[in-house]
């Protein structure tokens, strides 16, 4: 999937595809993600693109999919992580108001990168360099009002 145009009203369909690829357990894995049965996956993606992109929304979306109720995904823009208990355990990190990789580590968040969890990051780049090479990496862009391009990077 190199890129998508997808209308707001549409995100939660595309976003269940996504789930389903990266979510659903699985006998066999060809992303790198540890799915053995009744585990929690291993995933560690990032969405970038600029304010109201669409970022938590996508992720709220992508959960939404996977069983966990949509009112509790919130942005964690200034509580830096939640945390999401449902399916699987997920984390959820804004780093927007993290200003470099060594506050990330600083505050303690690099330990809930390395455990076997979903990790899913807004604004990634500011930690790119303490981000593993197999991390998932999704663009969003703002079209127009209801509608976004999302590109699925690596």
């Amino acid at each position: 999937m190199p890129s998508t145009t997808v209308s707001l009203s549409d995100m939660p369909a595309f976003a269940r595809s996504i789930a389903q690829e990266f979510l659903s357990p699985k006998n066999s894995d060809s992303t790198g993600i540890s799915t053995k049965k009744n585990s929690s996956p291993h995933w560690i993606a990032g969405f970038q693109g600029d304010l109201g992109a669409g970022k938590t929304t996508f992720i709220r979306s992508l959960l939404s999919a996977s069983g966990f109720e949509p009112s509790s995904i919130t942005s964690p823009t200034y509580a830096y992580m939640h945390v999401y208990e449902g399916p699987f355990l997920v984390y959820h990190f804004d780093c927007y108001r993290i200003p470099n990789q060594e506050a990330f580590a600083e505050l303690g968040l690099m330990d809930y990168i390395e455990q076997n969890a979903v990790c899913l990051i807004e604004w990634p780049g500011r930690i790119r360099s303490l981000l593993p090479d197999s991390l998932t990496l999704f663009q969003l862009e703002i079209v127009d009002d209801t509608t976004r391009k999302i590109t699925w990077l690596s």
